[in-house]
């Protein structure tokens, strides 16, 4: 099995990002992933309101897959999905399910 850290991250889907290992159809990868933002939210006072200094949605990657051309359909089957002790949100008044409720922003 290949183990991509979440060390190995970017900020945006882009062909002009090196991928990072080069892998064979049929494959098992164990990805290690941020949440959307790499960890800096730790507690209310990190508030999400203020952007991240690199991005939005760190991707893991980008793997290249030996054989596979432009155009082709990749098929993927996600065996575990294992997450971290803390999850956030961020909810802002006017904006969201719940922003009609709020007068500021919360996370």
């Amino acid at each position: 099995m290949i183990r991509i850290t979440r060390d190995q991250i970017q900020y945006a889907l882009d062909k002009r990002f090196p991928a990072v290992v080069t892998i064979d159809s049929g494959e098992i990868l164990c990805l290690e992933t941020w949440d959307a933002r790499t960890g800096t939210i730790q507690g209310e006072g990190d508030l999400f309101v203020r952007p991240h200094p690199k991005g939005a949605n760190p991707v893991t990657g980008p793997i290249a897959v030996r054989g596979a051309e432009p155009g082709d359909g990749l098929a993927v089957t996600i065996l575990d999905i294992k997450l971290d002790k803390r999850g956030f949100t961020g909810i802002r008044p006017k904006l969201g399910v719940l922003g009609h409720r709020i007068t500021d922003f919360k996370t």
